[in-house]
């Protein structure tokens, strides 16, 4: 199955931003023959906003697509682990980063209040 079709399989069942990244992807390879990376880089781009991935993020993605077709089988799987286990790790570094973030709002909340019912007094 050509990358365009399995793009555009993707794209239809997904119903989001990641199934219009998707079909972005696979009509600019129909229409243009544009450079696979070039279309992803692009497409990464463009949807970042709804996508909410982070710099990091889109350059694992990016790496990923550059190593896409450069071997076989074998190896197209380790790039797939590879990628899986980087976004896993830049996931857990994401919840880390929301339990911090919720102690801190948690904490500026109750000084807020404080600080309220003392100028009330």
């Amino acid at each position: 199955m050509p990358l365009s079709q399995s793009f555009f399989n993707i794209s239809k069942n997904e119903k989001n931003a990641v199934g219009e990244m998707f079909e972005y992807i696979g009509k600019g390879m129909c229409e243009s023959k544009s450079d696979i990376c070039n279309l992803w880089k692009n497409a990464l781009d463009f949807y970042k906003d709804e996508l909410m991935f982070r710099e990091e993020e889109i350059q694992i993605l990016i790496d990923f697509v550059k190593r896409l077709g450069t071997g076989d089988r074998n190896n197209e799987i380790s790039n797939i682990e590879c990628t899986v286990l980087r976004l896993k790790s830049m996931e857990e570094e994401a919840l880390n980063e929301k339990v911090g973030n919720v102690k801190m709002f948690r904490g500026m909340g109750l000084l807020a209040g404080i600080f309220i019912v003392i100028m009330l007094l």
